[in-house]
């Protein structure tokens, strides 16, 4: 028989298991250690140019260890080999010079990069383009992959077919970042997209079956079908990093938390129980009129770790 070395992930959830509701916040006691104290904390920021409009300096300064480099098909898509290398050199560089941790990419999306496409020629292209972000593991540090599983709209009667599409393509995938001891965060989507409710995307992932290679990033205001805290108890041993932000429950607002309906102690207590162990990944940067400042938005992180450690 094969023998099996814990990752961590599955040490804290064993671990997590063992205590019963020891990590939970109403038993905290006095000098007891929260279970979100060793999170770290994060944002979503964008691949723009000239990389200085980032700021990374002041994010750090905001209290941020670690970013995600959200990159658009259209920052990359007039670029040739070695200005698509450069830039993420310099990428690289600027978050080096800020003391900060590029911790996941998020690969571009929309319908050229649909993994799910039942036409065939389309799938393997998205396939391909997506399989070369994996490049970017030594130049970047950065080992989490945040995929879409589809674009949108999609009718029911088409339903079935895309998702087969969609684990097709991440059987070619997720091997391909396991190999290179990376992993494919496959997220959580809104509406008709594919992954829409946490039995779908569980469904996916089991039908894969390489979870050294692929698990879930967790979008906060994407489930429309069920409460974001019962999606990560459906989901939570699975989940590898999250988009936080807040919503109406009736479309996706990427409003900072608590502009919004989220109960976010049910949703840090359901991903304590699950053993995640952060970061918590913030993908926003606006309250409902206006926009938000680094200060602002990590200060909502400090209101949420209160709430949920006061019980």
């Amino acid at each position: 028989m094969k023998s099996h070395q814990m990752t961590r992930r599955e040490v804290s959830f064993a671990m997590a298991g063992a205590a019963g509701t020891c990590l939970l916040p109403q038993s905290l006691c006095a000098g007891e250690k929260s279970p979100l104290a060793d999170w770290r904390v994060g944002r979503s920021v964008g691949g723009v140019r000239p990389i200085d409009q980032l700021k990374l300096t002041e994010v750090k300064a905001a209290g941020f260890s670690c970013i995600e480099i959200s990159i658009s098909d259209a920052s990359t898509a007039k670029m040739d080999d070695g200005e698509w290398l450069a830039w993420f050199k310099e990428l690289k560089n600027a978050a080096d010079a800020a003391g900060i941790e590029v911790r996941s990419v998020h690969i571009p999306f929309g319908k050229t990069w649909d993994i799910s496409d039942p036409d065939e020629t389309v799938r393997k292209t998205a396939v391909q383009k997506c399989g070369r972000y994996f490049e970017l593991i030594e130049l970047l540090g950065a080992k989490i992959f945040v995929l879409h599983p589809s674009y949108e709209p999609i009718k029911d009667d088409i339903r079935p077919r895309r998702i087969e599409s969609c684990i097709e393509s991440l059987k070619e995938l997720a091997p391909k970042a396991a190999d290179r001891d990376a992993v494919i965060a496959l997220e959580n989507l809104p509406r008709t997209c594919l992954g829409n409710t946490s039995g779908e995307i569980n469904r996916i992932l089991d039908a894969v079956d390489v979870p050294e290679g692929l698990q879930i990033c967790f979008d906060s205001n994407h489930p429309l079908k069920e409460k974001p805290e019962e999606f990560v108890a459906a989901c939570g041993k699975r989940i590898v990093t999250t988009h936080m932000s807040d919503y109406d429950a009736v479309d996706e607002k990427h409003w900072l938390p608590y502009e919004g309906v989220i109960d976010w102690k049910a949703v840090m207590t359901e991903l304590v129980k699950a053993g995640y162990p952060g970061p918590f990944i913030f993908e926003t940067a606006k309250f409902k009129d206006r926009p938000a400042g680094d200060g602002e938005i990590f200060e909502t992180w400090l209101r949420i770790k209160k709430e949920f450690e006061n019980g």
